[in-house]
């Protein structure tokens, strides 16, 4: 039988400087130790274990239960875990050695902290729940044609486009990636894919078991992409692929529009998580990504067992998120997350989009810089304060589009100096209303957006809007957008006399006839016209002199100045609250520079309703409608009966209780046909009040010289009744 045999021996690991592990990156196996000589940074040495190659393994955790035994403070325990979690960079460009070491922190249920100023090269980082990464200075960088996205969470793929109610095994949670640091997507040595709409989906409501689009090279042969609509951002997953196609789609919402970017892959951050944090301390700036920077993602509400499992809602602050393809920051959940100090910037698309996953609450928001064409993008209920909106030189661009309910803004909107002069003059407008948005509550300062400082396109009504309008040129509020199709492209509006065409995209429930501003390369231009078709208008004559571009901008403007304090304007809803006050701007042909108040009612029938000897008397708007402006008083009754003498009063009463009056020259007309028309001008009865600021109504009396009591025979209100 055999015997033990002892004997004394000391058992050294393998042990080399840090930098001789980096370079070497020996391969340790199961349950082999690794040991990391002392150096000033870390005078105790450090500890791995296989298996793995060196500079994809994490250090030993039983770093930090050394350091606190030693530590005698809080401060100091801190230190020591903190120091204990630290990788250093590989050098390796190919996004391999580091993306390797970072996934085996994450895979271990581990957090890591970055060095300083030092660059990690990462691709397909996969973030779990409970794991954090401390930037500190560092920055993560997309290696050159890796073609992914750089952080993105846990089984992303599972849950995307998911965002009804959901429950804590919905996603990731309790995760941070924490600022300061930088996530640059180096763009511009990426191939990743992307497509666009093609003509073949133009107008084509979602959900399509088949989308055309320009070319799905590299695209999966299934999968899932994002594209906006014109009612938000949509996840769409599809079963199969043709060159231009994609097969068996499901998904999304609203109405695609040729040339909308198509993405699958090329994100800085997307994930879909709760209760968890993005940025903190300092910035934390995403950049250079080839779709969005940031897509952060869950539910629009959650169950009872989110709510005793730390709730949903995220904590997002400090972020920068620039010159990426698309979005700056594309937001749709967790519902009632926090966003504060929030700079987005020279993206391609827009700075931020709230679309989709519930309500958003941001502090301190600004966006700007080319080549965005929109600043905030509003599809689901977004509260914004201390907002600061840069629209910029891009045609058609805009600093906010609500497209959306329950939408808050406090802040402005503006043009810097310097940028409207050198613009297309495409349309530079400050805040769109379309989608039909409610319950919004808007109080703005709009400043020098040359083509509107607010467009209502749609209304669903009960809406407060407050506007401070200082327009140099450009009216205040327009109620039509349009723009110059290609058959315009390069016309100069001074050959338009009296019977030019000008083309445009659609010319759907503007007036037969009227006013229009139309941008040119030299700046805003009016222009009248008599008749329209459906994307033309024709009869026009402009005074001045520019050359039209396909694009620019064209709007039908009905308030330029003055104040204006009625329920509504055009397109805003009878339930809206719109107070407009207006210093400056350019007026459209045939409209008043005062403010216009808006008819009590959408037909007018006088009060009483017949003359004293039987004939009616019917007042209807010809200008535009809805508004006080020249009208006609048509006349019935037999043919040659009388000669009617008018005398036409007003009253104007004001937010404090008091009211002016006046009396106006008294017309003297012939009636000799039944349907007789008179258009009554109205520039005498604007004098009355065109300096007044808090009026609330305006009443309109005309007596009979026929009547057989001196009693008015007609009473017409404007504005609040």
């Amino acid at each position: 039988m055999s015997q033990p045999i002892s004997f004394k021996a000391r058992l050294k690991h393998y042990t080399m400087a840090a930098e001789d592990w980096t370079s070497e990156n020996p391969l340790l196996l199961q349950a082999e130790w690794g040991y990391e000589l002392p150096s000033e940074a870390y005078p105790k040495g450090r500890w791995k274990t296989g298996p793995g190659n060196w500079n994809s393994l994490p250090y030993s955790r039983s770093d930090i239960s050394e350091a606190l035994d030693a530590a005698s403070t809080v401060v100091e325990a801190r230190a020591a875990i903190s120091a204990a979690a630290v990788y250093r960079p590989s050098g390796d460009t190919t996004g391999v050695t580091d993306s390797a070491a970072i996934q085996a922190f994450w895979d271990a249920g581990q957090s890591v902290r970055l060095l300083q100023d030092e660059t990690y090269w990462v691709k397909g980082l996969v973030l779990k729940s409970n794991c954090h990464i401390w930037l500190d200075g560092a920055t993560l960088k997309l290696p050159a044609g890796a073609n992914t996205d750089m952080i993105v969470s846990d089984a992303f793929d599972t849950w995307t486009g998911s965002t009804a109610n959901g429950d804590v095994s919905h996603g990731i949670s309790r995760a941070g990636i924490h600022a300061p640091g930088v996530i640059d997507g180096n763009k511009a040595n990426q191939t990743t894919a992307s497509t666009t709409i093609a003509s073949g989906s133009n107008g084509a409501s979602l959900p399509q078991s088949t989308i055309n689009v320009g070319s799905t090279t590299g695209f999966p042969t299934a999968g899932t992409f994002s594209v906006l609509t014109n009612t938000g951002l949509y996840v769409i997953a599809y079963t199969g692929k043709t060159s231009t196609t994609f097969t068996g789609c499901t998904g999304g919402g609203g109405s695609l529009s040729t040339g909308t970017p198509v993405y699958f892959k090329g994100f800085g951050i997307r994930v879909f998580w709760r209760n968890s944090v993005l940025g903190g301390r300092g910035n934390l700036e995403v950049r250079n990504c080839v779709a969005d920077g940031i897509w952060t993602e869950w539910g629009t509400g959650g169950t009872t067992a989110v709510k005793t499992d730390g709730s949903m809602e995220n904590d997002n602050s400090g972020i920068k998120a620039y010159s990426n393809g698309r979005y700056g920051i594309a937001n749709r959940g967790p519902h009632d997350s926090w966003w504060g100090r929030v700079l987005c910037f020279a993206n391609g698309v827009g700075g931020l989009i709230n679309s989709g996953g519930g309500t958003a609450y941001f502090q301190q928001v600004h966006t700007w810089g080319t080549p965005q064409s929109i600043g905030v993008d509003c599809y689901t209920e977004t509260h914004i304060l201390q907002g600061a909106q840069e629209v910029t030189n891009v045609a058609g661009s805009m600093g906010m589009r609500i497209n959306g309910v329950l939408v808050t803004y406090r802040g402005r909107v503006f043009t810097p100096p310097g940028v409207q002069p050198t613009a297309p003059l495409g349309g530079n407008v400050g805040i769109v209303m379309r989608g039909g948005p409610t319950n919004c509550d808007i109080d703005a300062q709009v400043l020098d957006c040359n083509q509107g400082a607010l467009v209502t396109v749609s209304d669903g009504g009960s809406n407060r809007i407050r506007l401070q309008a200082a327009q140099s040129t450009g009216p205040a509020v327009v109620r039509f957008l349009g723009s110059v199709a290609s058959g315009s492209n390069g016309v100069n509006v001074n050959t338009f006399a009296g019977s030019g065409t000008l083309n445009v995209d659609d010319t759907t429930n503007w007036p037969s006839s009227g006013a229009l501003m139309v941008g040119t390369q030299s700046g805003p231009k009016l222009v009248t016209y008599t008749g329209k078709t459906s994307t033309t208008f024709t009869g026009c004559t402009c005074a001045s002199s520019g050359v039209l571009s396909t694009g620019h901008a064209v709007t039908f403007c009905t308030l330029v100045g003055g104040t204006d304090t009625s329920n509504d304007l055009a397109n805003v809803h009878s339930t809206t609250s719109l107070d407009v006050t207006v210093g400056g701007g350019t007026p459209c042909p045939g409209v008043s520079t005062r403010s216009y108040m808006r008819r009590a009612s959408g037909t007018i029938s006088p009060n009483p309703t017949v003359l004293t000897f039987g004939t009616p008397l019917t007042v209807t708007a010809t200008g535009a409608a809805g508004y006080l402006s020249p009208f006609t008083i048509t006349f019935w009754g037999a043919a040659n009966v009388a000669t009617e003498n008018l005398t036409f009063r007003t009253i104007a009463y004001y937010a404090d209780g008091t009211s002016t009056s006046r009396n106006h020259a008294t017309g003297t007309y012939t009636i000799t046909a039944n349907g007789q028309s008179l258009t009554l001008a109205l520039d005498e009865i604007s004098n009355l009040w065109k300096d007044a600021t808090t009026i609330r109504k305006l009443e309109i009396s005309m007596r009979s010289s026929i009547a057989t009591s001196a009693a008015t025979v007609n009473v017409i209100y404007f504005g609040q009744n």
